[in-house]
């Protein structure tokens, strides 16, 4: 099955797998009979049984909906290893007529915003979509990419929630939530991390001396007590002395030499 064209930028194809693999998979969609079919077998919903979707008007409309006559729909597409795996979720009380997708998986119409994995419903005014991934694939053949940059996102900001992957995420306050890095969000109380597909609170850092130290790699921050990567593996500072060497050596002077690093280097001259 065909993706319009506008919901297919060439320029953000390189380096973004996921994207590419949805792409193909969508492809595969044929309407046979009586039912949509994908690798011989007819697209069911989530829970198994058949859809009564009208074949003559159904249609993909960007990489997550589909429509019909009737309904608009969300496709959830899981690829896991060598397996991939579909359903289609009616989306309920969309307006076929207004509906407009604003990014891969995220879509609006005249009434309220709409997330395409299980048709989870938005009920905002406003959404907007932060960065899903920064500068470190800028690709001179694509001068294009940063407008493109938002289209892959998960994480978007309505005026009462923030959300992730079209669920609110608990606790996280919208007024203050802004983007630090490609892995990195804070609000006025914490500090987010994200983690695959999870986006969830630093816990036990200390916020204040809390820094990014690279953008390309979510360990790459510390605070003053130790890096990210003894917080994530219960590993000691001592450990990891060599491997954030580069980013402290750079910070020297600019940052405090309070921090857990300095102090380590301080220890090895002396012994």
């Amino acid at each position: 099955m065909t993706i319009p064209q506008e919901y297919t930028p060439d320029n953000i194809m390189t380096g973004l797998y996921s994207i590419y693999a949805r792409r193909l998979f969508i492809e595969k969609i044929v309407k046979a009979e009586d039912y949509i079919y994908i690798n011989g077998l007819p697209i069911m919903d989530k829970n198994k049984n058949p859809l009564i979707i009208d074949i003559d008007t159904f249609s993909c409309i960007s990489y997550g909906f589909f429509k019909d006559k009737n309904a608009v729909y969300g496709l959830t597409y899981i690829s896991r290893k060598n397996s991939e795996k579909c359903y289609l979720t009616v989306l309920k009380d969309a307006d076929p007529d207004s509906f407009e997708p604003i990014s891969m998986l995220y879509a609006k119409d005249k009434n309220r915003y709409y997330y395409a994995e299980d048709a989870r419903v938005i009920a905002e005014k406003d959404l907007m979509l932060l960065l899903s991934y920064t500068t470190k694939y800028q690709d001179e053949e694509f001068p294009d990419l940063k407008a493109t940059y938002t289209w892959s996102s998960y994480i978007a900001i309505g005026q009462n929630f923030v959300y992730n992957r079209g669920l609110k995420l608990k606790g996280a306050d919208s007024g203050t939530f802004v983007q630090m890095s490609q892995y990195y969000y804070k609000d006025k109380d914490n500090f987010y991390v994200k983690d695959g597909r999870t986006v969830k609170p630093l816990k036990n850092i200390d916020i204040k001396s809390f820094i990014i130290l690279a953008d390309d790699n979510y360990v790459m921050a510390t605070d003053k007590n130790k890096p990210m990567m003894c917080y994530a593996n219960d590993s000691k500072p001592e450990e990891w002395y060599d491997y954030y060497r580069p980013y402290f050596e750079k910070l020297r002077d600019e940052i405090s030499d309070d921090y857990w690093w300095y102090k380590l280097e301080k220890t090895l001259k002396n012994r």
